[in-house]
């Protein structure tokens, strides 16, 4: 389909919420596709595996936003199950 490829896993970038291309650094535009970056977060890195530029913080805030989200929802499902 002529998306590129994600650096790290090799799979297809995919878009972010306004249809655009995502691009986990904006100063080199470092390909990664979401899954990859979400996980480089939750790792502890914020910068470039490419320049070393900071990730831009609306990204970051996106990814907390939603990491948080998903282990209260875990611990719901875990409180349910007992």
């Amino acid at each position: 389909s002529g998306a590129p490829l994600c650096h790290s896993c090799g799979e297809q970038v995919g878009h972010d919420a306004n249809g655009d291309l995502f691009v986990a650094c904006h100063e080199c535009n470092y390909h990664m596709c979401k899954s990859c970056f979400e996980y480089e977060i939750k790792e502890g890195r914020k910068v470039c595996l490419r320049c070393g530029s900071p990730y831009d913080e609306n990204l970051l805030d996106d990814i907390e936003k939603k990491g948080s989200g998903n282990q209260s929802t875990m611990a719901s499902h875990l409180n349910n199950s007992q």
